[in-house]
């Protein structure tokens, strides 16, 4: 009789010889995402705090303008700097008494005040000055200069506050 002998023959599977690409390809990949995520967000940091700082300055310009435009009210409806007689300045639901300026050489009055605003929520003021040049031949007004500071902070500026304290100025001369 046949014997016969049926030998097993086991097969051996080779795993593929990846060693550990995968997961160095997937560090790799996430270590990119990361590093676009984290510039994005610091753009947009940078951006909302551009914003912040524009939103400060404006209501500094505004302050500084609202403030030149009560000082010509006050001028040409009231003459209320003028170099004699003293005049009130009614600005914003303020009161402020101008005393007659004192002349200073070449011939010229300065008077000097500030303008709160304090109806809004977030406060503001500005520092202005009005200087009048006067005329030497004949005694009259030359030149009438506003000057306005304007602060997006109380005066005086300075307090401790969310933003940096902005300075906005404005001038006019007519």
């Amino acid at each position: 009789m046949f014997q016969y002998h049926v030998k097993k023959v086991k097969k051996k599977f080779s795993k593929p010889k990846t060693g550990g690409f995968f997961l160095l390809y997937a560090i790799l990949f996430s270590t990119i995402m990361l590093i676009i995520g984290m510039a994005i967000l610091d753009i947009s940091l940078k951006q909302l705090q551009f914003s912040g700082i524009d939103r400060e300055s404006m209501r500094a310009f505004y302050a500084a303008d609202a403030a030149i435009e009560c000082a010509i009210y006050g001028d040409m409806v009231n003459d209320v700097f003028s170099t004699s007689t003293p005049g009130i300045l009614l600005c914003n639901g303020d009161t402020t008494s101008m005393a007659p300026g004192q002349p200073t050489n070449p011939p010229a009055f300065s008077f000097i005040f500030r303008m709160n605003q304090t109806s809004a929520k977030e406060k503001t003021c500005a520092k202005v000055t009005v200087t009048r040049t006067i005329n030497p031949v004949d005694g009259s007004i030359a030149t009438t200069t506003i000057s306005a500071l304007g602060y997006n902070t109380e005066c005086p500026p300075g307090a401790a506050t969310r933003f940096p304290v902005v300075e906005r100025g404005l001038k006019l001369e007519y």
